[in-house]
């Protein structure tokens, strides 16, 4: 009220409006682009990224492979295939090549597997990592702080004493490796080599966690430096993000140089490579690695707060009263009506004259509606015309509780007295009561009767739904006892 009061003189009245209400466009504009005025925009490079590591690639001239279909027309001793986050694609490529001709790294800090109950035990069920006797287990590791990088708990920081010396991955190490969230590997008896372990802070102080009992475990499992085949699985691709990467306290650039290095064998016998980020194939490793910053905005309180004094002060009547006029503005309202209304009669009218024809003419064969679409797009072109996604959100929340928690949902016409399974939810009080809602919220789109239409607003709800239930369940808050 004072800074208004102090921007609009009395003396000059004609003018008052019209300067409170430059000074609030000049304010709004000020706030607005102020942390920008003294600098020109400075690009930023995506810190959950992977293009620094696609842009090494091409530093060491490797050609990217479209697809995975394509893998087959490419000599297996010269390809590289890399796959980051999501493992799903693993039992695809096996399908199209042997896995044991190529080269490959495997980065993720995703369940590789379940367990499933069999007899009166549990049994590990999988296909990605089975060929190298691995499991990754999807639970987060953390450290204690001293072990961390930056002091944060889920950065396990992997000093050199924690890797292998002799392997040439880590050749001129010094400082140490840089990780973010990552999962743990567990080894059966496999044939790779442990090449990374976690401080001795994870998992309690302990060096191999107990549910494991005496099996091996660590961060990173590999092949030994002189063989033919070279394979390195990592329990997380964040070594590999562009965040650490372009840090300069740590070794991760220098890791990932040494990684693709050995990873091409030698002489540099592979040309091509496969890349896959979370189910993505990158088709072109020249990726852009700045964008420009979000342009800063006021706090959405300052703007609400500056109209709300300038209506108080009737800034906008007083300006359209002693600027414009309100004669002319009723003036202009009228001519603006009157307009209007003649073009409306003129479009109901001129379509009377003539009569339209019920059945237009034919003349040899017609394109079809859709095109040269598959039906499966066509489908979901109907799905979206019709706002009805029922059937997929269906589909998503059944899939959900057959991967989770092994029940297989009744449908609609048969779960009228049906219950979401028993589930055990760790957490305060609000975590487990959210948890707990979204799981009965899941179960009600899973037995919903197809009369009932799922909208595109109520499918992105479900989405949200199934993202924080899978963080819940990754994480071991939302578990779901075997029966």
């Amino acid at each position: 009220m004072d800074f208004i009061a102090s921007t609009i003189p009395q003396p000059q009245a004609p003018r008052r409006a019209t300067r409170a209400l430059g000074v609030g466009l000049v304010l709004t504009f000020v706030l607005s682009v102020s942390p920008c005025a003294a600098q020109e925009p400075v690009p930023v490079v995506a810190f959950e990224g992977s293009e620094i590591f696609c842009h090494i690639l091409k530093h060491f001239k490797l050609a990217p492979i479209a697809g995975i279909d394509e893998l087959p027309n490419y000599p297996a001793d010269e390809t590289l295939i890399v796959v980051f986050g999501d493992l799903a694609p693993v039992d695809a490529i096996a399908q199209q090549v042997n896995l044991e001709q190529h080269a490959i790294l495997l980065a993720s800090d995703r369940a590789s597997g379940r367990y499933e109950r069999q007899g009166f035990g549990w049994r590990w069920v999988e296909s990605r990592l089975t060929r190298w006797r691995l499991k990754i287990m999807g639970l987060e590791v953390q450290v204690a702080p001293d072990d961390a990088y930056k002091q944060k708990r889920t950065n396990p920081f992997l000093k050199p004493k924690h890797t292998s010396p002799n392997h040439p991955i880590f050749g001129g190490l010094s400082v140490g490796l840089a990780t973010n969230r990552p999962s743990v590997l567990v080894s059966d008896g496999s044939d790779l080599r442990l090449l990374a372990e976690f401080p001795p802070s994870a998992f309690g102080g302990k060096r191999r966690p107990g549910p494991w009992g005496d099996e091996m475990t660590g961060y990173m499992f590999g092949a030994r430096a002189d063989s033919e085949q070279r394979v390195l699985i990592i329990a997380g691709h964040g070594v590999f993000m562009n965040g650490m990467i372009a840090q300069k306290d740590n070794d991760n650039g220098l890791f990932t140089i040494n990684t693709i290095r050995w990873l091409r064998g030698p002489h540099n016998r592979r040309k091509y490579a496969l890349m896959i980020d979370n189910r993505r194939v990158i088709d072109s490793f020249d990726l852009p690695l700045t964008r420009l910053p979000d342009v800063p905005l006021p706090p959405v309180q300052v703007i609400n707060q500056m109209l709300r004094e300038l209506e108080n002060e009737g800034v906008f009547n007083r300006f359209l009263e002693e600027v414009v006029g309100w004669p002319l503005v009723l003036r202009f309202a009228i001519l603006v009506g009157t307009i209007g209304i003649l073009l409306y009669g003129f479009y109901r009218l001129f379509p009377l004259r003539r009569r339209h024809e019920s059945v237009p003419l034919i003349v040899g064969l017609q394109p079809g509606r859709w095109g040269k679409q598959s039906l499966l797009a066509m489908r979901q072109w109907e799905w979206l015309e019709q706002d009805n996604l029922w059937e997929a959100s269906q589909a998503l929340a059944r899939q959900w509780f057959m991967d989770h928690a092994m029940v297989k949902v009744p449908l609609w016409d048969e779960a009228a007295a049906a219950a979401p399974p028993p589930m055990h939810v760790t957490g305060g009080w609000l975590t487990r009561k959210r948890l707990a809602q979204q799981v009965q919220a899941l179960w009600g789109f899973a037995i919903r009767d197809p009369s009932q239409t799922v909208s595109q607003r109520e499918f992105d709800h479900l989405m949200k739904i199934l993202t924080a239930l899978d963080d819940a369940a990754r994480a071991g808050r939302l578990v779901f006892p075997r029966i």
